[in-house]
């Protein structure tokens, strides 16, 4: 009995202290807490940046197909040249997708079969900005996300330059080839870029034992041309004047009711740059376009069974 007194008291001497501690009524107050990370002052929200370096050595061959490439990007295949991007599930209306640096143009015909990526070839593209989610307001409002694909523009020179560039490929898996060529130059004041090719592809033949040498209608011809100008009045000024035209003929699409008879698409913009170092405007960038698609479509492609019907669509 003697030993359990002692015990007791250190007992209650600890529950008597544990009661004053809890008793202290003070508020402390803590300092804010601000994390930050260099590259946020860029970009504060995530997106994958795709250079022109990366696209030419991977061989693009469609647009829409090298997007996949890209972690948490997909794409519903069409035809043979259409693959409409999918962002972390995202797709349709639900994405906004521009062309160089904010010219819109309309998918093809309410089954999509030309999306935004069929109108631009991705030998004209510089690089390519995604945005995974709704967070970059700069092209607009969109729920799921936004894929920039900026195309290449004339730049000046310090004396009168002239490059060239030309690109041919072959495939005998997919039965095509395609060509394009390219030329900018210029000086200070004045600069310039033509582009035009051309892509024949006949329809895809698997080689799976199942299949059988099965052949899927998916050929397709396209063709297009590019011409920017540009001006340099002063320093800080710039101006781009650019035109775009891009062409199909009989694109068939083997899981859709309907085939591409003709697909004529064109693009004008003007752009006009200010950039001043000093005095209270520091930017502007004013940029207009205006787009038109002339899309036809019908089943006479080769379709056995169905009748002959016929849509023409006129976005602008």
């Amino acid at each position: 009995m003697k030993n359990i007194v002692p015990f007791l008291l250190v007992i209650s001497g600890f529950l008597f202290l544990n009661v004053q501690a809890q008793s202290i009524r003070d508020t402390v107050n803590l300092p804010g807490v601000e994390i930050s990370d260099s590259t946020m002052k860029a970009h504060p929200y995530r997106v994958e940046l795709i250079t022109k370096k990366a696209m030419n050595d991977a061989a693009v061959r469609d647009m829409g197909d090298f997007l996949r490439t890209i972690p948490n990007v997909a794409g519903v295949r069409k035809g043979g040249a259409s693959i409409d991007p999918v962002v972390r599930g995202f797709k349709y209306s639900q994405l906004s997708v521009n062309v160089g640096g904010g010219l819109k143009v309309e998918n093809g015909c309410p089954n999509r079969m030309d999306p935004v990526t069929a109108h631009v070839e991705a030998e004209d593209i510089e690089d390519v900005e995604v945005f995974k989610g709704p967070f970059a307001l700069r092209y607009g409002p969109s729920f799921g996300g936004i894929i920039n694909l900026k195309t290449e523009n004339p730049r000046p020179f310090d004396k009168f330059e002239i490059h060239a560039n030309g690109v041919y490929g072959f495939e005998t898996n997919w039965n095509g080839q395609k060509e394009h060529v390219s030329v900018l130059g210029g000086n200070k004041k004045i600069y310039f870029l033509v582009s035009g090719g051309s892509r024949n592809y006949g329809s895809y033949q698997s080689k799976a034992v199942e299949d059988r040498d099965t052949t899927f209608r998916s050929s397709f011809k396209k063709y297009n041309y590019t011409a920017k100008l540009g001006f340099s009045p002063t320093k800080n000024q710039r101006i781009i004047l650019s035109y775009d035209e891009i062409h199909g003929r009989n694109v068939l699409y083997p899981a859709l009711p309907m085939d591409e008879k003709s697909d004529d698409t064109r693009m004008m913009a003007a752009d006009y740059n200010f950039t001043n170092g000093q005095g209270r405007l520091k930017k502007l960038d004013i940029h207009l376009y205006h787009s038109d698609v002339d899309h036809t479509m019908d089943n006479s492609l080769g379709r056995i069974g169905l009748p002959n019907k016929w849509c023409r669509l006129l976005m602008r």
